[in-house]
C-alpha cells in the first residue's frame, strides 16, 4: 500500500480544511503536526524510516524568512535532505531552498494556484 505522509501546521485554517478532504480520499495516510523546526526533525526522521515517501508541496520561503533560517543553516541542511522532492512555488522559493541546504537536484520550481 502507498503510504502518503502529510505534516501540517495546526495554526493553518488553509491545512485543517484540506487536510479533511485528503482523509476522505486517501488510505494509508500519516499525519503528523509540526511544533516548530525541531519537532519537524524528528517527523521527517520517522516517516522515512517508515518508508513514506517525502514530499515539500507549495513551498515557499519569504524573504525574511529566508534570512532568519541561515542562521540555522546546519539544521536545515540536514531537514532539507530528507524529501524526495521539494516543489516549490517559484524560482525565487527554489533557490531560497538549495542556499538552505536542499540538494538542487530535488528542487523544482512550479505554481500551484492558492486552493479555497
Amino acid at each position: 500500500m502507498l503510504k502518503i505522509g502529510v505534516i501540517s501546521n495546526p495554526d493553518s485554517q488553509r491545512n485543517r480544511r484540506g487536510l479533511a478532504d485528503l482523509r476522505l480520499g486517501v488510505s494509508g495516510l500519516v499525519h503528523r503536526e509540526v511544533d516548530g523546526p525541531r519537532s519537524l526533525t524528528g517527523i521527517l526522521t520517522e516517516l522515512a524510516s517508515q518508508e513514506v515517501g517525502l514530499l515539500v508541496v507549495n513551498g515557499r520561503i519569504s524573504e525574511d524568512a529566508g534570512h532568519r533560517y541561515r542562521r540555522w543553516s546546519w539544521f536545515f541542511r540536514h531537514v532539507l535532505s530528507l524529501p524526495n522532492l521539494i516543489l516549490a512555488q517559484s524560482a525565487v522559493s527554489r533557490e531560497r531552498y538549495i542556499a538552505l541546504g536542499a540538494p538542487p537536484e530535488r528542487g523544482e520550481a512550479i505554481f500551484l494556484p492558492a486552493v479555497e
